[in-house]
């Protein structure tokens, strides 16, 4: 199962436990995703959305809280970019619904961002408007679209949490995101996805691991790259000298560089007689291709 179903499944399954965060979720999920119908001269409060998950957790809210309210239910096929079975929920509309939804006063939606309805709120809103990153690959958490009215609200709402999202406008349309890895962690938190928190930081280490296990051997491979092809020149260098001709100190090391082809220079050092520093190593085998250069040009 990957990340997003695991997270999905769990806030699907997380059903409010009072009228009033019920009433949270079902506004933050139909002022995210929701739209007004009409039929001839009635009108419908309509959600759609591909996952019949969400569309079945819509229809036990309306239950809880609009019970004498009679609803429609409706599928059908979608072509195009979103194409696919898509699932609809209508509901016959209240004028109550202008209020409660915050659609006539802005304040009402500040007031569902207070207090313990907010974490029920935002809940609604990712799971009609949400989308999260598969995070082996990379760290993204989006909503929206969002109407210009509510996207302001969220962002202030969600600064105040010390979760800093970021707002993007695509064709006239308002998203907020974060590609922050410990934002969104702690967002998953916040809208009570403890199992899917637990997972995220659990992919993110692992992520995390794997990245630095690739950098040390990235590394490692270059380092064996450069001695290798330093070795290869210095012995090239070597064979080119008298090597009973140098002076005793460089031809240690000299002799050390035929018989050790592809030890570090810190190696070649430790087996030195006294031992020497890389440094020392280095240098050494500096004069020695300075000897077989200025031999070559002596020729020429």
């Amino acid at each position: 199962m990957n990340f997003r179903t695991f997270l999905k499944d769990e806030i699907y399954a997380q059903l409010p436990s009072s009228p009033s965060l019920c009433r949270g979720e079902w506004w933050g999920i139909f002022r995210g995703g929701g739209m007004i119908k009409r039929r001839g001269e009635t009108s419908y409060l309509s959600f759609s959305h591909p996952d019949l998950g969400l569309i079945k957790k819509c229809l036990w809210l309306k239950n809880q809280l609009y019970p004498h309210l009679p609803h429609v239910l409706l599928q059908e096929e979608r072509g195009g970019i979103n194409a696919g079975k898509w699932y609809s929920l209508d509901i016959l509309w209240e004028e109550d619904f202008w209020e409660e939804g915050g659609f006539s006063d802005p304040s009402t939606l500040e007031e569902m961002l207070k207090g313990k309805i907010a974490p029920s709120f935002l809940r609604g809103l990712f799971e009609a408007r949400g989308y999260i990153s598969d995070p082996l690959r990379h760290y993204h958490l989006e909503i929206g679209p969002l109407s210009p009215d509510l996207v302001h609200l969220v962002l202030e709402h969600l600064e105040k949490k010390n979760l800093s999202f970021q707002l993007r406008e695509l064709k006239k349309e308002s998203y907020i995101y974060t590609k922050n890895s410990s934002i969104i962690g702690s967002f998953l938190q916040y809208l009570g996805a403890s199992q899917a928190y637990l997972q995220w930081e659990k992919l993110r280490v692992e992520k995390s691991t794997l990245n630095d296990l690739t950098r040390w051997v990235n590394w490692e491979t270059a380092n064996l790259e450069r001695t290798v092809n330093s070795s290869i020149r210095q012995r090239k260098k070597i064979e080119e000298v008298d090597l009973h001709s140098l002076p005793p100190r460089l031809q240690e090391v000299a002799f050390l560089r035929l018989e050790h082809p592809y030890a570090s220079l810190r190696e070649i050092g430790d087996l030195c007689s006294p031992p020497l520093s890389k440094s020392g190593v280095y240098h050494r085998l500096r004069e020695i291709e300075k000897i077989a250069e200025e031999k070559a040009d002596d020729k020429t």
